[in-house]
């Protein structure tokens, strides 16, 4: 492959595991598989192009609406991988036009939970709720580790003021909240899950 198919290439694998990761559907053996039978197929000659790797891939990945619904609802308990989605969404609503090969350690950025794990006696929560939606992706948000260690888990309408001077919109639009539950973070996710779409698309 020339260079730039090469990158394309890599581009759409990217693009590919993400929905991988957040739907599921093929396990972690039947995508190894998966991904060595594309390996093989580029090595003897057969894939020699990026739409060529789509056309092989595309059946095995997840569709638009599949990501779209999986993305909406999705639990990420790894916070490399949920400071790597939001990243790449602050980056898309910044104008970048590839946001997701960008890498998401940032130094002194802390992924910050709006319902925390264990939140103050404020909160009034049930602990199952807690439990079934702290790590929801419209839960989190991207924060700094000073002004996040500051605000831990105090209730919204403490943390607000913190979130109005963060520069990541995603963050930033949570500063009008006076209340946060089960209807904020699952209409906060929705509409990140339509931005989902858009920043790992299987369009070429």
């Amino acid at each position: 492959m020339k260079d730039k198919q090469v990158e394309n290439c890599l581009r759409l694998l990217v693009r590919c595991s993400v929905r991988f990761l957040i739907v599921g559907g093929l396990g972690g053996g039947q995508l190894e598989e998966k991904y060595t039978e594309v390996a093989n197929q580029i090595t003897s000659g057969k894939i020699k192009t990026t739409a060529k790797l789509l056309e092989v891939l595309q059946p095995a990945v997840p569709s638009n609406t599949e990501f779209a619904a999986a993305f909406a609802y999705a639990r990420v308990s790894q916070s490399q991988l949920a400071r790597y989605y939001l990243r790449a969404m602050e980056s898309h609503l910044a104008g970048d036009l590839s946001p997701e090969w960008l890498p998401s350690d940032e130094k002194g950025i802390n992924l910050e939970h709006v319902l925390p794990e264990n939140p103050d006696p404020e909160w009034k929560m049930k602990k199952d709720v807690v439990e079934a939606n702290f790590e929801k992706l419209g839960n989190l948000a991207l924060l700094k580790k000073k002004v996040n260690k500051k605000i831990a888990n105090r209730f919204i309408t403490y943390k607000v003021a913190a979130y109005s001077d963060s520069t990541y919109k995603l963050t930033n639009e949570l500063k009008g909240k006076k209340t946060w539950g089960l209807p904020e973070i699952e209409d906060r996710q929705k509409r990140m899950a339509d931005l989902a779409v858009k920043i790992w698309p299987l369009s070429l």
